[in-house]
């Protein structure tokens, strides 16, 4: 036995942690808090470059309703950017023959929008993919857990700009 080839965690550092990774963790209130600061840090590094104030606010407000539903995290990541992070679970679902379950629109105000993609839904606070997996085919296809087989789950990170 041998030491890590990394260093070991300490007070100032957790190897391949993001800060972002560790407000995920954190109470509900902790989160929102972060969220107020960075939200605060960002409306002041770009207070010249809204004229309209106020849709500013009402979009902060908007984010930290997000937060505080444990919808989203925002924080800065290790750069000092603000960034918002969302976990959404994604169903790939095949049959024998590969052919691939898409959603091919959704309702809006009664009205079909086309909207061609993956079946997806947004993880809430606390929530494992496998929940939210089990919610998604309960609520959205009106099916039992049990009448999936799941065979495979992948996590990926998507950053958009």
């Amino acid at each position: 036995a041998h030491p890590p080839s990394t260093k070991y965690p300490d007070d100032l550092e957790v190897p391949f942690t993001d800060f972002g990774d560790l407000v995920g963790r954190m109470p509900i209130v902790a989160r929102v808090w972060v969220a107020s600061a960075s939200l605060r840090m960002l409306i002041r590094e770009t207070s010249s470059i809204f004229s309209f104030r106020q849709s500013v606010s009402a979009v902060c407000c908007q984010l930290i309703e997000e937060v505080e539903s444990g919808r989203s995290i925002i924080a800065l990541n290790s750069q000092g950017v603000v960034v918002r992070v969302v976990s959404v679970t994604v169903l790939d679902l095949r049959d024998q023959f590969d052919r691939v379950l898409v959603q091919l629109g959704k309702l809006q105000s009664g009205v079909a929008k086309e909207d061609c993609q993956l079946p997806a839904e947004k993880q809430v606070d606390g929530e494992a993919h496998m929940q939210a997996l089990q919610r998604m085919l309960s609520t959205k296809f009106g099916l039992s857990p049990d009448a999936v087989q799941v065979q495979q789950t992948t996590q990926q990170v998507t950053i958009k700009a």
